[in-house]
């Protein structure tokens, strides 16, 4: 996995890879990026952004509740099949929260364990408790139920609920944060035994077998798909002494030295 550079310095390609697979998940590719003009106008900035922030997202896909023809399941199928991660974002004019839309496309087995609320997981960093363990039974669920997880910014207030009364609470209409805290942020949770950067690119998370790292010992759900296998037994002693061979009649051993025993080592 090496390369050798005009230097003479070694380079492990591999670990190269990886690196750059992370940089482009947590800051973008920087090939992809599109270089802006300046504009002659505002109707050309505003034109002009708006397609940057579009190709930024990979692309906007719109469902309306109550639709036949397209439904959020759908939607969310579309996305991943792209290998990109759904952001799902509510109107205003929407009378479903965008957790109660997820909630209702019945795309998790169980979502008290596979939502994680990034509000209760700041608290109990904040307060130096075990918050990796929300992100790890999330993963961990979903992962062997074949279903999603959600990670839910609850924007509408800030209350105090606790980790079994979030997900039934209905949330407030009309009342929402402008900023959401600092501490919310993906990047104060990210840990490669809980929160993966590479969950965000679905096919690198499963190419580098993230996944195994995440499941319990002893249950790979089909991830690790490995034929038990017999134990090779033991040689034999008669074997091992055949292999060994015989010394000459001479003494000389396999080198061409010559052994010689004592008299105490004869008795």
């Amino acid at each position: 996995n090496c390369f050798q550079k005009s230097d003479d310095r070694w380079v492990d390609i591999l670990q190269h890879i990886k690196s750059h697979e992370l940089r482009e998940i947590l800051e973008g590719n920087p090939l992809a990026r599109v270089e802006q003009e300046g504009p002659k106008n505002k109707t050309k900035a505003k034109a002009t952004k708006g397609s940057t922030m579009s190709s930024a997202l990979g692309g906007c896909i719109r469902f309306t509740p109550g639709d036949p023809q397209r439904s959020l399941r759908q939607c969310l199928r579309e996305a991943l099949k792209g290998n990109l991660v759904p952001f799902i974002l509510a109107e205003e004019s929407c009378t479903l929260h965008a957790l109660e839309a997820l909630l209702a496309a019945d795309v998790m087995t169980e979502p008290s364990s596979q939502c994680v609320s990034m509000r209760l997981a700041a608290l109990e960093q904040r307060r130096q408790r075990d918050y990796k363990r929300f992100f790890a039974q999330a993963l961990r669920s979903s992962i062997l139920s074949g279903s999603c997880v959600a990670l839910v910014f609850e924007d509408d207030a800030v209350v105090d609920l606790g980790e079994e009364a979030w997900l039934q609470r209905s949330p407030s209409k009309g009342t929402s944060l402008e900023v959401l805290p600092d501490e919310w942020s993906l990047s104060c949770f990210f840990s490669g035994s809980a929160l993966p950067p590479e969950i965000f690119a679905p096919m690198t998370f499963n190419a580098r077998g993230k996944a195994p790292l995440l499941l319990p010992d002893g249950s790979d759900n089909g991830v690790l798909s490995t034929e038990a296998t017999e134990a090779t037994p033991a040689p034999s002693q008669d074997l091992m002494l055949r292999a060994a061979g015989e010394l000459p009649e001479t003494g000389a051993g396999s080198t061409g030295h010559i052994f010689e025993a004592t008299e105490d080592e004869l008795n």
